[in-house]
């Protein structure tokens, strides 16, 4: 069995830290992708996300292409909006069988940090065990790699 790091990027900087473990780890990418994409100017994406987050709204996601059963441990990326993960991620976590899997959260964020990520994942999945976060801010910069590795030390138990 083997990793699978999924996750949602609006700006890419959540890409580029999935494509960092990847690299470290071997393991697949798996993109969400919403059946509909957000606005791409910042001020439209932030209001139609915010709005998503306080109504609880979960949009509908493209198919997922893998069996998660071939899966032991699973990254699970995002940025921050409003506080939380991006509604896509929410709807993934909501409408997949991760029973047994260990959750590894990684978020990036503009400037307020991990807010309730790590907390909302584990009201998803209160059977599930999951792992320390990673968090962000921006892209990572030139300490990206440095930062991945030692927080990879910390949680590949």
């Amino acid at each position: 069995m083997g990793d699978l790091i999924v996750f949602y990027t609006w700006s890419g900087n959540t890409k580029k830290i999935a494509r960092t473990i990847q690299g470290m780890t071997g393991g697949e990418l798996l993109e969400i992708l919403p059946v509909n994409p957000y606005p791409k100017r910042y001020g439209p994406c932030a209001e139609q996300a915010k709005g998503e987050i306080r109504s609880g709204f979960q949009p509908e996601i493209q198919e997922i292409p893998r069996d998660l059963s071939d899966y032991d441990r699973i990254f699970f990326g995002s940025p921050i909006w409003w506080g939380t993960m991006a509604p896509p991620l929410a709807a993934f976590l909501s409408r997949s069988d991760l029973s047994g899997k260990r959750i590894i959260p990684f978020c990036t964020h503009g400037g307020g940090g991990q807010g309730r990520f790590t907390d909302d994942i584990r009201e998803s999945r209160p059977d599930g065990e999951i792992a320390g976060e990673l968090v962000i801010f921006g892209n990572g910069g030139r300490s990206l790699e440095a930062m991945v590795r030692d927080w990879l030390d910390r949680v590949k138990g």
